[in-house]
């Protein structure tokens, strides 16, 4: 998502330096290790932490580590230069549309390669976007990967003893794909898909189509998540049951890969749905899957 003509350039007096950006009220806490913060920092060397932070850090580590921030978010940990010969700056915009604050680093350079830069940016997802336990996704995006050799990727929790690392100076974790150009690293507390697994599908040939639905029993959002292995017509539907439909969620034509579609708990005109007993139903390219579905006060 790129932003540079619309957000807020961060203006670093040198290029190790580290500003607190207050997140925007409509936008929500974020929720990070089970701790909630209104603001984060970002680092001019390509890393961000959950609130106020200001300490330098140039020098990346493995992860956990004492040795780097707290609550740290390593987007490209590095000795970087933004700025340099008046070029590749970084910006941050709340894209309330798509609930979603965004942090990108635009084709900064290397300090001890000048010529040599990347753009990538962090994706925090608000708190209507949440994970069922509450806590926010974070999404980071690569949009180039020129460098990455001497870099720092994954996350840590505020005591500096959790932490996920998923590439450390040329190393990957064995989890850990290659960054290459496009690619992106999801930290996300939801639980693995691992619902229905239906039979092979249709002509259509979608192959095995994963779904499931989160939280169960519901109160509030309930979050529909599946996948495809090729491009279908999908339709999503919850019904009572009595077997009346009582909202459609999708109806389209879609391509290969994951999907989550939230439901409010609502019907077609908006009423709040009495508790009980629903259904979810997925159809696929001429299959149904069915997911039963409890909603409480």
């Amino acid at each position: 998502m790129e932003i540079h003509s619309q957000g807020t350039r961060l203006n670093y007096s040198q290029n190790d330096d580290v500003l607190v950006v207050n997140l925007p009220t409509g936008f929500g806490p974020l929720k990070y290790y089970g701790q909630r913060y209104t603001q984060v920092s970002v680092s001019a060397d390509g890393w961000i932490a959950a609130g106020s932070c200001t300490t330098s850090n140039y020098s990346n580590t493995s992860l956990p580590s004492a040795s780097a921030p707290p609550a740290v978010v390593a987007l490209n940990w590095d000795d970087l230069y933004p700025g340099y010969s008046s070029r590749g700056y970084v910006y941050y915009y709340h894209d309330a549309a798509n609930h979603q604050f965004v942090i990108e680093f635009d084709s900064v350079c290397y300090y001890a390669n000048r010529s040599l830069k990347d753009k990538y940016e962090l994706v925090i997802y608000d708190t209507t976007m949440a994970a069922p336990d509450g806590h926010n996704e974070l999404l980071c995006q690569y949009l180039t990967a020129n460098g990455y050799s001497s870099s720092t990727f994954g996350i840590q929790d505020p005591t500096r003893t959790i932490g996920i690392q998923c590439l450390y100076n040329g190393d990957y974790h064995r989890g850990c794909a290659t960054i290459e150009p496009g690619r992106a690293i999801k930290y996300s507390t939801r639980e693995p898909v691992t619902g229905v697994t239906g039979k092979t599908v249709g002509p259509a040939g979608v192959g095995r189509a994963r779904f499931a639905v989160w939280p169960n029993p519901v109160h509030g959002l309930a979050q529909v998540r599946f996948s495809l292995a090729r491009p279908a017509d999908v339709r999503l539907a919850v019904f009572d049951r009595t077997g009346r439909k009582v909202r459609s969620l999708l109806n389209a034509r879609m391509k290969l890969g994951d999907y989550c579609v939230t439901w409010d708990g609502r019907d077609e005109v908006g009423r709040k749905l009495s508790q009980g007993v629903y259904f979810v139903q997925l159809a696929v390219a001429g299959d149904t899957y069915r997911q039963k579905l409890v909603v409480t006060k």
